[in-house]
């Protein structure tokens, strides 16, 4: 067996076939799977939000989960009437937070706390968001990320 007989052999071709059109297979097969994880990787958009429209709340934290694949935030806040919401406001990934200038962890935010946040809102009306960002009480920001 030649080196030309042994080279197909390894990769599958049956003997006298043409490795240019197996090759050309591998190729579709490879850039089918690749076009098929399209949809999964879209799931990461914001188009549950209503673009252009960032909104803040203020409000007192109730629980903070600081779990994959995003952080979120529960919050009670009043709308205009008086009347209090159960917001959840989602963040980036916990990996992307614990590089922060301050780093975040699970003890960043605690039940009790004052915040603001700041972000697109639901489309469906409901108190939900898409965070860009986190304000103490104070007005200082809890950077989500190293670039911001």
């Amino acid at each position: 067996m030649g080196y030309a007989d042994s080279a197909r052999f390894v990769i599958g071709c049956p003997a006298g076939a043409p490795m240019k059109k197996t090759l050309a297979a591998i190729v579709m097969l490879a850039a089918g799977f690749l076009a098929a994880a399209g949809p999964v990787i879209a799931h990461h958009g914001v188009s549950g939000y209503a673009a252009g429209k960032k909104e803040s709340i203020t409000g007192i934290v109730t629980d903070f989960q600081f779990i994959n694949p995003h952080a979120i935030i529960y919050m009670d806040a009043k709308d205009d009437k008086g009347n209090v919401l159960h917001w959840q406001g989602e963040l980036t990934s916990p990996n992307h937070l614990v590089r922060a200038p301050i780093p975040w962890s699970k003890d960043t935010l605690k039940p009790g706390d004052k915040i603001t946040i700041v972000g697109l809102v639901a489309k469906n009306g409901s108190p939900s968001m898409r965070v860009d960002k986190v304000l103490r009480a104070d007005g200082q920001e809890i950077q989500q990320q190293e670039d911001q």
